[in-house]
C-alpha cells in the first residue's frame, strides 16, 4: 500500500466538505438551504457557481436572484450553465 492510498479517504473526506461548504454555510446560518445544496450539487463542480453558492450562503438575499432566475426561459437557463461549463473548462485549460 503506497503512502497516497493510505491517505485516500482522509482526501476523499476533506474535499467532500469543502465541496459542500456552501451548503454547510447555509445550514449553518439557517438561510436558503434548499437553494443553496440545489445550487452547490448543480453548479458546485465550477468555481463559478460554487463561489456564488457561496455567497448566496452567506448573505441569505435571494430575491433579486430568484426573480431574474424565473424571467429567464428554459432555453436561457440552459445556456447559462452551459457557458458557466464552458468557463471553467477554459478556467482549467489555461492553468
Amino acid at each position: 500500500m503506497s503512502e497516497l492510498q493510505k491517505f485516500q479517504p482522509i482526501i476523499f473526506i476533506v474535499l467532500t466538505v469543502v465541496f459542500f461548504s456552501p451548503t454547510i454555510l447555509g445550514f449553518l446560518l439557517r438561510r436558503n438551504l434548499k437553494e443553496s445544496l440545489s445550487t452547490n450539487i448543480v453548479l458546485g463542480f465550477t468555481w463559478v457557481g460554487w463561489i456564488a453558492s457561496i455567497a448566496w450562503s452567506i448573505t441569505g438575499d435571494d430575491t433579486r436572484i430568484k426573480r431574474l432566475i424565473r424571467e429567464q426561459s428554459f432555453n436561457k437557463k440552459l445556456a447559462m450553465i452551459i457557458a458557466f461549463v464552458l468557463l471553467e473548462v477554459f478556467m482549467i485549460s489555461l492553468l
